[in-house]
């Protein structure tokens, strides 16, 4: 019996293209058409010097874009954690980035969204009289929660580094990557020793916020090399859809320190308020970032689906 020929006159099946709505394109776009909405309101303020521009922006547009891309992230993660059974690394990878995610999404609601005066806030209606000093307490309390992300992010991606490295896939740094370390690194380092020389001056008690600080600021080193790592790992790979599910991971973290950078150097007047202004639009970039992470796992899965019903 010839099976080479028999395999032959099977007759073939035409393959169709995936019509499943790309979430990685879409994610991209949409954030695109925001960040460009808003330079515009940008260019308004600027020219008729009237703030109502920039609060119309950020208080209605600029809220509801951290509150549905928030919980996008959280939403692409749970749904990416089960693409994996359970005794997989990847699954306890996804399990604590998804932890990390909903921890993000309840910091940038109470930071972003809870904390604003605006029609589209609810508390906004239930607490009569609106209280500006209760509402820039939870702002900054959410800012707190938002921060703390960053040490759950830390572990579950320290798993993927473990796993790359035990697959040899992790590939040595160069100089660009050791650069970018000792900037942020550098940058971690200047704050920690602000933060110290405060609380060694000060009469009272260790506060809250500077115990948050000390513990965050380490998990954001951490990340920035796991980050780096994880960069060299899919440049290595090629830019397939599984090397940008790792690859937006480290792009969120580096623009998250290069806005807290802005935002320390804008606070300390080292730059001008258009620099400073640049920063306001990269947390827009980080919360896109981190969802398309998600978005490329499921946009992986979903092609290898198809490909193997066709």
């Amino acid at each position: 019996m010839n099976v080479g020929h028999e395999i032959k006159s099977e007759p073939q099946v035409p393959v169709k293209r995936s019509t499943r709505l790309a979430l990685p394109s879409t994610i991209v776009w949409v954030t695109c058409i925001h960040i460009a909405i808003g330079l515009a309101a940008l260019t308004a303020y600027v020219l008729s010097e009237d703030k109502i521009w920039l609060r119309v922006y950020f208080d209605y547009q600029g809220a509801l874009f951290f509150l549905v891309f928030g919980g996008l992230e959280f939403v692409l993660a749970a749904l990416a954690r089960r693409q994996f059974y359970a005794d997989e690394p990847l699954h306890k990878a996804w399990t604590i980035i998804m932890l990390a995610s909903a921890v993000r999404w309840v910091g940038l609601v109470m930071g972003n969204y809870l904390s604003a005066p605006t029609y589209i806030n609810p508390l906004f209606y239930l607490v009569r009289p609106w209280d500006p000093e209760a509402a820039a307490s939870l702002r900054e309390f959410g800012l707190m929660v938002g921060r703390s992300n960053m040490i759950l992010l830390a572990v579950g991606l320290g798993i993927v580094v473990r796993l790359y490295k035990r697959l040899g896939i992790l590939a040595r740094l160069r100089l660009t990557d050791y650069l970018m370390l000792a900037l942020v690194v550098g940058f971690i380092l200047r704050q920690g020793v602000q933060i110290y020389y405060l609380v060694s001056h000060q009469t009272g008690p260790l506060t809250f916020k500077a115990m948050h600080l000390w513990l965050t600021d380490p998990a954001l080193a951490c990340l920035l090399v796991e980050a780096v790592l994880l960069r060299r790992a899919v440049i290595s790979m090629g830019w397939g859809l599984i090397s940008k599910v790792w690859g937006a991971y480290p792009l969120a973290i580096f623009l998250t320190s290069v806005a807290h950078i802005g935002v320390w150097a804008h606070s300390y007047r080292y730059v001008p308020w258009q620099v400073g202004a640049v920063t306001w639009y990269l947390w827009f970039l980080v919360t896109a970032a981190y969802a398309l992470g998600p978005a490329h796992q499921l946009q992986a899965s979903m092609r290898a689906r198809d490909q193997l019903r066709t």
